[in-house]
């Protein structure tokens, strides 16, 4: 990951009628911001999110530490590091599409014999 994207966030559930200065200026009490890039309705249920990239690690870090007390238009937003939603949703796969594991008897003994006895765990 690049010092660039260290930098950047995602914000999300944003009004619909927010604007790239409402979003620079409520986050800007975090640190210099940068860029903000506004995506209007392009979720699932509708709603608008944004990229924003801060000057330095620390601005970010302190934009999604201070995420739940963030609204912007009266709304609270969800900030976040941008690629942590994507990797909560590869850990979630994961848990549920893990081949199940499976469990070989294991012999007691190393003997020939037929009626060998089996070690189930």
């Amino acid at each position: 990951m690049d010092s660039k994207d260290r930098n950047r966030v995602y914000v999300g559930n944003l009004p619909d009628d927010v604007n790239s200065e409402d979003l620079t200026s409520e986050l800007s009490k975090f640190g210099k911001v940068r860029d903000v890039d506004v995506k209007y309705g392009r979720t699932r249920n509708g709603s608008s999110y944004a990229f924003a990239e801060f000057a330095d690690y620390e601005s970010a870090e302190k934009a999604v530490a201070q995420s739940d007390e963030t609204r912007i238009l009266g709304v609270r937003v969800k900030i976040e590091f941008t690629g942590q939603k994507r990797l909560k949703q590869l850990n979630e796969m994961n848990k549920y599409n893990a081949p199940p594991q499976r469990y070989f008897p294991l012999p007691l003994t190393s003997s020939p014999n037929p009626s060998l006895q089996f070690l189930h765990p």
